[in-house]
């Protein structure tokens, strides 16, 4: 991605994603400051030359070694399930082990159960870090803003491998319990289970 016109495009993308909450949108100012201190963005596009999508993240040092933090993996709606998002992400790859490094991290909503699977199942990601309100207030939706951290073995096989969890807890369990391998039970669209009480919210705040 080059100029000006393309770190406008992402924005114009994100707002497509996630609204124009400005909480939650990454400016093209801050795009272009992180790539001048060794970030890393890359755009996918259409045969017309229109962003569809991008993945973006920054330098990052984790227990004392260099690593990546890949803050935002955006798809516009209209475009997805055409496994846009996988590409971004194994462009990302080939570019960090190029250059030299060899792990990613990033934050997700425990509550989506298709950026666990993309993050899990099929990148072969793992859970190191429980965070509870890591953005603070809720910024989106009805279920705040805890996140689970991953680590991203770039340079492991291309098959992920599972291990069976020695438990499954749900909502109503509390904190996660100690353990090697814990399963955490979340509902297959939590988009549809908060459409009510979205609607509710918005109705009811004038």
């Amino acid at each position: 991605m080059e100029g000006w016109s393309d770190l406008a495009a992402c924005l114009e993308v994100q707002r497509a994603v996630w609204g124009d909450d400005p909480r939650e949108l990454v400016p093209p100012i801050v795009l272009e400051a992180t790539l001048r201190a060794g970030g890393l963005l890359g755009g996918a596009f259409g045969e017309d030359g229109r962003l569809l999508g991008f993945v973006y993240g920054m330098p990052a040092v984790r227990d004392g070694r260099l690593a990546h933090w890949s803050h935002l993996l955006a798809v516009r709606p209209e475009t997805r399930r055409s496994h846009l998002g996988l590409a971004l992400k194994q462009w990302q790859r080939e570019r960090l082990l190029s250059a030299g490094v060899d792990r990613a991290y990033w934050s997700y909503d425990p509550l989506l159960a298709g950026n666990a699977h993309l993050n899990l199942t099929v990148l072969g990601a793992r859970v190191v870090e429980h965070v509870e309100d890591m953005y603070g207030d809720e910024i989106r939706g009805t279920a705040g803003s805890d996140r689970f951290v991953v680590e991203w073995s770039l340079d492991a096989a291309d098959t992920p491998t599972t291990t069976a969890p020695a438990c499954v807890v749900g909502p109503e369990d509390g904190p996660l319990p100690g353990g090697p391998a814990v399963g955490v039970a979340i509902p297959s669209d939590f988009g549809a289970l908060a459409s009510p009480f979205l609607s509710f919210v918005i109705e009811s705040s004038g």
